[in-house]
């Protein structure tokens, strides 16, 4: 073998592993990246449903607030009548009784369905800051 042509073959072999190098980082930065924005949606996914639960769970509170409320004021409709005032409204007072004791021994049920679901599979750790953009 001639000097030349090995030092070119030893210089060719050496650009040829620095391209390869090179391309092998590239590949796992476009990785790197493709996981990072995948997770970033897992995450904004996250927050979405957590988002619909918390709402719809308000949305149960005020109704059940609005019912405690009518319940509250059947029962002090009641009180004057625990006090040996004489029922005239006799449906009216039916009603109060009815309404007063139908309601308010439960809670609501709010849906913590997403929460349970990362908190179950271990993602809750993984799901990294949540509100920054």
């Amino acid at each position: 073998m001639e000097t030349g042509s090995f030092k070119r073959y030893i210089l060719y072999a050496v650009g040829e592993v620095i391209l390869i190098v090179i391309r092998v980082l590239i590949a796992v930065s476009l990785n790197n990246s493709n996981n990072f924005r995948v997770k970033r949606l897992q995450d904004q996914q996250i927050v979405v449903r957590i988002s619909n639960e918390l709402n719809a769970g308000i949305k149960r509170i005020s109704f059940f607030q609005d019912r405690l409320q009518s319940k509250g004021e059947a029962l002090e409709s009641l009180a004057p009548f625990f006090r040996g005032k004489v029922i005239e409204d006799k449906r009216g007072f039916l009603e109060s009784v009815i309404l007063a004791s139908t309601f308010g021994w439960e809670q609501p049920p709010l849906e913590q369905t997403t929460f349970r679901e990362i908190l179950n599979s271990g993602q809750l750790r993984s799901v990294s800051t949540l509100g920054t953009a």
